[in-house]
Order: C-alpha cells, then sequence, then structure tokens
C-alpha cells in the first residue's frame, strides 16, 4: 500500500466538509486544511509521511487542497474566492448520510448564502453555463499540475518516485477510459 492510500479520498473529502460545518459553512483554506488533516493521527509525527515538495509545502496539505477541488467538482463545497470555501447544500446532503449531524442555523446560512452567489462578471456566467469549457479548464489544469509534478521529480526519494509511478499508472488509465468514451459517442 502506498502512503497516499492512508488516506482515502472519501474519508479527507468528508473531514473537510465537517470542518467547514464547524466553522459555521465557510472558511480559509489553510485552517480547514490544517483541521481536517488532524482527524487523521497516522499523518502526525511520522517523518517519511510528512514529505515536503521543492516549492517548501508539506504535501499532505497539498493532497487535502486538492480534494477540496475535488469537492468542488462534485458540487459539494464553492471557492467563493481565493482561499476561502463554503460548503454547498450538496455537500451537507452527504454529511447527514454519513451520519453528521448539522446544525439548523449552518444550513440556513449556506442556504441564504447560496440564493445570493451570482457569478461576478460575463465570462465567468458563460463559463458557468458551459459543461464542454469547464471540462476544457479542468483539463488544462491537470496539464499544468503534471508540468509542476515533472519539474520536482529530480528531488523525490525512491520511495516517493515509486508512489508517483503508481499514480501515473492510475492517471494513464484514466486517460485511456476518457479516450475510449470519445469512440463510443
Amino acid at each position: 500500500m502506498g502512503v497516499t492510500n492512508l488516506v482515502p479520498y472519501a474519508e479527507a473529502e468528508l473531514a473537510l466538509l465537517e470542518e467547514l460545518v464547524k466553522c459555521g459553512g465557510e472558511g480559509e483554506t489553510g485552517t480547514i486544511v490544517e483541521k481536517a488533516m488532524k482527524h487523521f493521527p497516522i499523518l502526525q509525527g511520522v517523518e517519511e509521511l510528512n514529505r515536503i515538495t521543492p516549492s517548501g509545502s508539506d504535501w499532505w496539505s497539498g493532497r487535502f487542497r486538492f480534494d477540496f477541488s475535488r469537492l468542488k467538482r462534485k458540487g459539494e463545497a464553492e471557492n467563493i474566492q481565493h482561499g476561502l470555501w463554503r460548503i454547498t447544500e450538496r455537500g451537507i446532503a452527504r454529511l447527514e448520510k454519513a451520519g453528521t449531524v448539522v446544525p439548523e442555523n449552518t444550513k440556513r446560512t449556506v442556504r441564504d448564502k447560496m440564493d445570493t452567489v451570482q457569478p461576478k462578471n460575463v465570462n465567468q456566467r458563460k463559463h458557468a453555463q458551459t459543461n464542454g469549457e469547464s471540462a476544457a479548464n479542468e483539463a488544462l489544469s491537470i496539464v499544468g499540475s503534471l508540468c509542476d509534478i515533472k519539474a520536482f521529480i529530480p528531488s523525490l526519494s525512491q520511495q516517493q518516485k515509486v508512489v508517483l509511478n503508481d499514480m501515473l499508472r492510475i492517471i494513464r488509465r484514466l486517460i485511456d477510459e476518457i479516450e475510449n468514451s470519445f469512440s463510443d459517442s
């Protein structure tokens, strides 16, 4: 089992959503990530697990930040401005389905704020209406992330390279599935 499997994505996502609720429905990325990471004691104090990327950031912190993007794609959280996230009604429903009690005042606050959120300009409205553009932007983001990964490969330990190679195999498999879906339609 690779170290990335120590915290399954679904559990990390639930921890982030729970921490958003504890903060009244929204919070700053760094604060929420730090609190969510505390749900997983295995990440504390094990040198090998507390990897630092070449940019100087903690690998697990970056992984949890990535999980916010997964929540955004699922419609369970939204990035209301740079560095600030809010749980959505869909996120609340997921938490409740998992057995977490969400206070009524938090639900009401989220519902009220959702009613007032509008895209800030014409370009954002156009983007919000076009799934194809959204998919293309996500693909561009992934390409950028892969370029970032390529830049720090020389500084990785052998074990980190093995884990990265495992992840790249998964990415290749997903790319194949996506390409095959084009030929199916």
